[in-house]
């Protein structure tokens, strides 16, 4: 009888749990009276998962998230109830809204400024008159005059805001600052600097001695010294500022990385050729933060032949004046298959100016040689030698919020380049070069088009028929044409080269949200190489492909393992593709 006993017992401790779950349990959750904020807002305020299971405690909490939610977006008189109702056993819980009427400022003022004026701290605030009270708007508002008095020196200025009843669902703000004193840098202090000469860093400081303390200004040369890459991290501290001195130092705290690399990798490059490449580079040249740096590639196929590519890079980031710089490239390429022999001697000088984030414009000047001979099905075609001496403009900005692997935002690339004429040489030609990009991130689903423009404008004595192959476009393989080959499209010259004058290519790409850092994209390509200069091209002349790809994420970006399949049917199986980066 007591084993029956503690048996029942026992049962009923384990179903009770259940039965007070299931009485608890919120099965659903509506709203009624929202007139001005969705049903799909509300539940995002509540991070409502329908997946998941809630109970009566949970209400409590919910009330005062949609209630604050109200509130910050100036609904200052809403009322929230919520009430039980049943059906089909389930129980469903309706938050009652009163939303009320939205509040709005009337007016603002400014008090206690001296130094800035209101019209710029209003601006600073970013909220106009008769918007809606939004708090959140204006606490960012006050980070934004608290950030522009930190910059311009006043390291200890407050800002406050208060919100004042002036009528029916009207308010009026009043912004409160208290400037404080202005603080001077006494003095700047670099610690842990290792072997670098300290006048390399100092020129990278965007503060002196006996000028105003700015933070932005700090933050800036905090980027700028670690950008030299001369060290591995760069911090900085503001002594005095905790006694609220109006005389403070800076010390800046340095962590030395190696100023030298050297690496060499073995790879395989479809269809059937081994490749070694290899480079060494060192950027404190002379103790000045001067960069050089030698790379070179030695490739064989069993079917064609061999290659090797030389190339020598020095940059000088501080010529003759600050953000100015200097830089020599020489280049060296030799492909030497068995019916096809290609040599290119290279060498460029440019002045440039260099921002964060690869933002640059540049002005160039080239010399270039290249030699072309073949024997194409048993005849030797003759020795084609071309010289171009070049002139051109780069100009690079990027708006991106990741160099290496964007998720939204945008760049764009411009190149206007002048060769022969008054130069000299083989060719002569007025080249222009566009490329346009564009990401957006939706849900961690990322949308991108890149877009590229290219066209070669020949005068004097030379035409379309007589421009050296190394100096026209090229169209095809993992980074544009994806479903065609490498530098496969376009017109052919007597060496059986594919290129053209005019180019245009579009890529649109969809990528899912990353899982283990990997990922999967869908893409379409379109895009045309002729030496035809029309206003409106037929649709015949473009090629287009469309495919699927493999992302999979690194620290030097995406590897990416593409497969495109040709609409023109050139290819049975389509083409794959392995290759670093995006395509945009």
């Amino acid at each position: 009888m007591k084993k029956c006993i503690s048996i029942s017992l026992l049962l009923l401790l384990m179903v009770m749990p259940r039965i007070l779950t299931a009485t608890n349990r919120v099965d659903k959750i509506d709203f009624e009276g929202n007139k001005n904020v969705s049903k799909k807002q509300l539940y995002g305020v509540i991070k409502y998962n329908k997946k998941r299971i809630y109970n009566f405690e949970n209400l409590t909490k919910f009330k005062e998230e949609i209630l604050q939610y109200y509130k910050n977006n100036g609904y200052f008189d809403v009322g929230i109830k919520y009430e039980l109702t049943k059906k089909n056993g389930k129980n469903i819980i309706i938050f009652k809204i009163d939303e009320g009427e939205v509040y709005k400022i009337k007016e603002i003022t400014v008090e206690g400024n001296t130094v800035v004026k209101d019209n710029k701290i209003i601006n600073l605030i970013s909220i106009k008159k008769n918007s809606a009270a939004n708090i959140n708007k204006i606490k960012s508002g006050e980070l934004n005059v608290g950030k522009y008095y930190s910059n311009i020196g006043y390291l200890y200025a407050n800002v406050f805001t208060k919100i004042n009843v002036i009528g029916k669902a009207s308010i009026g703000l009043k912004i409160i600052i208290d400037e404080g004193p202005k603080v001077y840098i006494k003095s700047i202090e670099l610690k842990n600097v290792g072997k670098i000469n300290k006048n390399t860093i100092l020129r990278e400081i965007r503060v002196k001695k006996g000028e105003p303390c700015s933070y932005g200004k700090l933050i800036e040369s905090q980027s700028k010294v670690f950008g030299t890459g001369l060290f591995s991290d760069v911090h900085f501290s503001i002594e005095g500022i905790q006694e609220k001195n109006d005389s403070v130092s800076v010390i800046f705290y340095l962590v030395p990385a190696k100023t030298h690399w050297i690496f060499a990798g073995l790879s395989y490059e479809t269809p059937d050729i081994m490749a070694l490449t290899g480079e060494w580079g060192f950027n404190n040249l002379f103790n000045l933060n001067n960069w050089i740096k030698f790379n070179g590639k030695i490739a064989y196929s069993y079917h064609s032949g061999y290659l090797y590519h030389m190339k020598a890079d020095y940059l000088n980031p501080y010529f003759i004046f600050r953000e100015l710089s200097f830089k020599i490239s020489a280049d060296y390429y030799n492909e030497n298959y068995y019916d096809y022999i290609e040599k290119t001697r290279y060498l460029e000088i440019s002045l440039g100016k260099q921002w964060l984030n690869n933002n640059f414009i540049s002005i160039n000047v080239n010399i270039q040689n290249s030699a072309y001979d073949s024997i194409i099905n048993g005849l030797k075609k003759p020795l084609i030698v071309s010289y171009t001496n070049s002139a051109f403009i780069d100009i690079n900005r990027d708006y991106t919020d990741n160099f290496i692997f964007p998720k939204t935002g945008y760049r764009y690339y411009l190149k206007l380049q002048y060769s022969g004429g008054i130069l000299h040489g083989s060719n002569n030609f007025y080249k222009g070069y566009l490329s346009f990009s564009i990401v957006k991130s939706l849900k961690n689903t990322i949308f991108s088009v890149k877009t590229q423009f290219g066209i070669i404008v020949p005068f004097a004595n030379t035409d379309a028929s007589n421009i050296s192959f190394d100096q026209m476009y090229k169209l095809g393989g993992a980074y544009n044409m994806r479903g065609y080959n490498e530098n496969s499209l376009g017109i052919t010259d007597i060496y059986n080269n594919y290129g053209g004058l005019n180019l245009t290519c579009s890529n649109f790409e969809v990528t899912s949200p990353s899982f283990r850092n990997f990922s999967i994209s869908t893409f379409f390509d379109i895009g045309r190489l002729n030496n035809n200069i029309k206003l409106l091209i037929p649709f015949e002349d473009y090629k287009t492909d469309a495919g699927i790809g493999l992302r999979y994420i690194t620290p030097i970006g995406p590897v990416r393992l593409d497969w495109a399949y040709p609409f023109d049917g050139s290819s049975k199986w389509g083409k794959i593709y392995l290759a670093i980066g995006t395509i945009y």
